[in-house]
């Protein structure tokens, strides 16, 4: 978009300064053609040399007037292309924003939809390793209790007879 202004700023200037030469190339031949008068009167000998130089340029201020009107008229031409350009470029540009403004509300919607997927699944997996872990673990603690149980039984059946107070006050206080 700022290649575009660029380039019609770019045209615009062109053709402003090509306007000031054409209109100074004006003057130049107005200021030279008012000397020649004034000269003229002052210098008679020299009029039939200044006649016969103006006759000779005549020609290529024809050709200089005839090229500066081709590149004003090419100038025109460029500056509504130009135009055309910057008006083509605003519309693309408008689209563009149109396109882009879509695309980022759909990834907006889809993000969202995505993080209440796995935020779900999350949810699931912690749900479902909690019952896995209450599964396994409720007859694991179970059979643990039963095997303390059975080791306990072995353990006082196997002495025979219980342990005196003192016994268990001696092995209270070193635990102590």
């Amino acid at each position: 978009m700022y290649v575009i202004t660029a380039a019609v700023v770019i045209a615009g200037l062109s053709i402003l300064i090509q306007t000031f030469l054409i209109f100074g190339i004006f003057r130049a031949v107005k200021q030279t053609g008012s000397r020649v008068d004034a000269f003229a009167d002052d210098a008679e000998p020299l009029v039939g040399a200044a006649k016969l130089i103006i006759a000779e340029n005549r020609p290529k201020i024809e050709r200089i007037g005839d090229r500066a009107v081709e590149v004003a008229s090419a100038a025109v031409e460029i500056a509504e292309a130009a135009r055309e350009i910057a008006v083509t470029a605003k519309q693309q540009a408008a689209r563009i924003d149109v396109l882009l403004t879509d695309i980022v509300a759909r990834t907006t919607v889809q993000v969202a939809r995505i993080d209440g997927m796995v935020g779900d699944a999350a949810a699931r997996v912690q749900h479902t390793t909690a019952a896995i872990e209450n599964t396994m673990m409720k007859p694991v603690r179970e059979v643990n209790g039963i095997v303390t149980g059975v080791r306990t039984a072995i353990s006082v059946y196997s002495k025979g007879k219980r342990p005196s107070v003192e016994h268990v006050t001696q092995d209270e206080e070193m635990f102590i």
